[in-house]
């Protein structure tokens, strides 16, 4: 993750670089994101996407963002559910339509997103 400052636009840099390992690796101390990751695949089906959603989310939290998943329900999976360190599932009562996928009844969900995002003060929407 590259740190964009404030060089040459007016503005001071708000990130400040630390070292990571010994060797010459830096990362990027910046404020903390509340990320939300929208998608039609997760668990308890397991695959490419619902891994790599998972793994990401995992990832996130261990550079201190709060992550929360939103998917729709699976059989009798409904609610809000918690996964390890402290990762939040909501599995929302939307139509699948075909092969898993929510897009066309997305539009109707759309309060009830809103509600979500604002509950969880949602920073960085990934989906």
């Amino acid at each position: 993750m590259a740190c964009r400052g404030g060089a040459g636009n007016g503005h001071r840099a708000s990130a400040t670089l630390s070292r990571v390992s010994p060797g010459s690796l830096y990362t990027c101390r910046t404020r903390t994101h509340n990320i939300c990751m929208v998608s039609d695949f997760f668990y308890p089906n397991m695959g490419g996407v619902e891994s790599h959603i998972y793994q990401l989310s995992q990832c996130l939290i261990e550079r201190g963002h709060k992550v929360i998943i939103v998917t729709h329900a699976y059989g009798n999976r409904k609610g809000i559910r918690y996964l390890t360190s402290g990762l939040k599932v909501y599995y929302l009562p939307l139509k699948v339509m075909y092969n898993q996928s929510t897009a066309t009844t997305l539009f109707h969900s759309l309060p009830l997103l809103r509600y979500i995002f604002v509950r969880e003060r949602v920073t960085i929407i990934h989906s």
